[in-house]
């Protein structure tokens, strides 16, 4: 007989339902519960045994957490055993949770366990269930020169990122990656990023559902845009919002976004408008780009309108709902100066007083493109308003200005309403 699996629930080890038990060279055990003197009785029968993987989930404390004892069972009794998989817990609830963990590990930190054999183990607790665990993890790499590194669960086969190898070069000819729903977090975004910062072969990278906050989202930030071979790089249910404007980036430079491209409401602040606006430096396919109700400020605005100033696809920005002011505004004016496409452009709902008008105004003047502007709901007063209905004789492009909710009084609403029809105030 080779292999066996066994769900082991209660009965001795006089009655198993295992024949020719000697020549067995496989052996799985899920729910394992057999106390540990049956279960070394019933694996003293088996010495020819080269697999052996055993689940024992929230038993009680004994020594099969003890690695001492393991390895001389193992060298005694199963001197075949190549690969030694197993997932045990316990429930105790303790402060000393350092302590315990640190005495469990270290029986399975001997040269047997490290050198001779190269099982490693890894040891955690979970404060909300007061459950010690204990696993072995198989070290795997990927690609010929072996440059990724990760600890495969023996629980689920779960891959976990731990790390680059010490030896890699640049013949790496791995062209996907796919890592989707698994743990690798910050470090492990960060060593990836590392290790493929210089790759000239990777062509796609899987990195959804990995627990990857802010700083790893900056080092993939940083990923890809020095790799120009990486082509595909999604970052989708992460807890981070910067990973969705990472991805998003990412698409933008690559050409692969959507001619009209929807970033509402992504909490995009300065930091990934900076990601945005170096993507948008190179991209040559966009038509609308919507980025409503998110968080920059003056700074990242700044950034938008330099990297969209030479644009030639873009015919459509939304900026509603910014923290725009009249520094933004003024950035934006040499937008409208420079930009030789853009036709509509969104600014309502932002900080835009009667100095940031005045910018806009002196931008529209030489703007012979746009064709409709929305300021309503800004803090635009009279001054500001007379401003912008001015310019509007030396420009003619404009087919419509909105100006709704700005605290404009009703008389100069009136008149400059009767002074150019294209000034909308509701």
């Amino acid at each position: 007989m080779d292999a066996c699996k066994l769900d082991y629930t209660g009965f001795d080890t006089f009655s198993l339902p295992i024949k020719h038990s000697s020549s067995l060279t496989s052996l799985t055990i899920n729910k394992c519960f057999l106390d540990v003197e049956l279960l070394e009785s019933l694996l003293s029968r088996t010495p020819a045994l080269v697999h052996l993987k055993l689940i024992s989930r929230n038993r009680a404390f004994d020594s099969i957490f003890d690695g001492y004892n393991w390895e001389q069972f193992i060298c005694a009794k199963l001197p075949k055993l190549d690969e030694f998989q197993f997932f045990f817990s316990f429930i105790e609830e303790t402060m000393d949770y350092f302590g315990i963990l640190n005495s469990i590990i270290t029986s399975f930190q001997t040269l047997f366990w490290l050198y001779d054999q190269q099982w490693f183990t890894t040891s955690a607790y979970d404060f909300q269930s007061s459950t010690f665990e204990l696993q072995t993890t198989t070290i795997r790499t990927v690609g010929p020169t072996n440059s990724i590194k990760f600890a495969v669960s023996a629980l689920d086969g779960t891959y976990h990122f731990i790390g680059p190898t010490q030896q890699a070069n640049e013949s790496n000819v791995l062209t996907e990656l796919n890592l989707a729903e698994n743990e690798i977090g910050d470090l492990g975004a960060k060593y990836l990023a590392d290790a493929l910062l210089n790759n000239k072969t990777l062509f796609k990278l899987n990195l959804k559902d990995n627990r990857i906050g802010q700083n790893g989202a900056e080092h993939l930030a940083n990923l890809q845009q020095t790799n120009s071979t990486l082509k595909s790089l999604e970052l989708s249910g992460n807890p981070s919002y910067l990973c969705l404007i990472v991805e998003a980036a990412h698409k933008i430079r690559h050409n692969q976004a959507p001619s009209t491209f929807n970033l509402e409401r992504l909490n995009i602040d300065d930091k990934g408008a900076q990601y945005l606006a170096e993507a948008l430096k190179t991209n040559n396919t966009l038509i609308s780009l919507i980025l409503a109700y998110n968080d920059m400020s003056d700074v990242g605005i700044e950034l938008i309108a330099h990297a969209l100033r030479n644009n030639i696809t873009l015919t459509t920005l939304s900026l509603r709902q910014n923290r725009i002011g009249d520094i933004g505004a003024e950035y934006l004016a040499i937008l409208l100066r420079n930009n030789p496409t853009l036709k509509e452009l969104d600014l309502s709902l932002n900080r835009i007083t009667n100095h940031g008008a005045q910018n806009i105004a002196l931008g529209l003047q030489q703007n012979k493109v746009l064709t409709r502007m929305n300021l309503s709901q800004n803090q635009i007063e009279d001054d500001g308003a007379r401003q912008l209905v001015e310019i509007l004789h030396d420009n003619q492009t404009l087919i419509n200005l909105e100006l709704h909710n700005n605290p404009i009084s009703t008389k100069i609403q009136c008149h400059l309403k009767e002074k150019d029809l294209r000034i909308a105030f509701k």
